[in-house]
């Protein structure tokens, strides 16, 4: 129908127990998109999990607007905004890491994240760059251990490489070893 504008909200996902954030997402629909979270039809991610825990605990997750805009570009916009902000205070959103190397935050914010997300996946991560840099070696070189699996990566779904610093203390040790033979 010509002439129907259509509304397209931010909205966040936050957790009831307490009251954090623990998803930014855009929809033009909110109570349609809602039930989808909540009816689990994407069956993997972080975001997953998180419903699946509350759910098995009683609860069910809270969706608050954020902001209503005219397009979806200008929605896009500010939920990469409200994910940025998220970020920088620390905020392990379920979803953030999907912004977390295009958002153009600090140094200090992207490992204050990372921080964060230690806790869920039990270690501390370390970039490609990063772990280059400690080691002294290309990224390349590091992309080729990568690949042969003499050193475990996680890969993201932004498609970046990251490090459990563990393993790359071990690699270190190999690398040492080595050198000393």
């Amino acid at each position: 129908m010509k002439g129907l504008h259509v509304f397209h909200f931010v909205y966040e996902m936050v957790d009831p127990r307490n009251n954090t954030p623990s998803y930014v997402g855009i929809t033009n629909n909110p109570n349609q998109r809602y039930f989808e979270h909540i009816e689990l039809r994407v069956k993997k991610g972080k975001k997953n999990d998180w419903v699946q825990q509350l759910l098995a605990e009683g609860v069910k997750p809270k969706m608050r607007i954020l902001e209503i805009v005219e397009s979806r570009e200008e929605a896009r916009a500010r939920e990469k905004y409200w994910i940025q902000q998220y970020v920088s205070q620390g905020i392990p959103l379920t979803n953030a890491i999907l912004y977390l190397d295009k958002a153009k935050h600090s140094a200090n914010a992207s490992k204050a994240y990372r921080d964060k997300l230690a806790d869920k996946v039990g270690s501390d991560l370390m970039t490609a760059d990063e772990v280059c840099e400690r080691i002294g070696v290309q990224k390349k070189q590091l992309v080729y251990w990568t690949k042969r699996k003499y050193v475990k990566s996680i890969k993201l779904p932004n498609n970046r490489y990251y490090y459990h610093t563990s393993d790359i203390d071990a690699l270190e040790a190999k690398l040492l070893d080595f050198l000393n033979k």
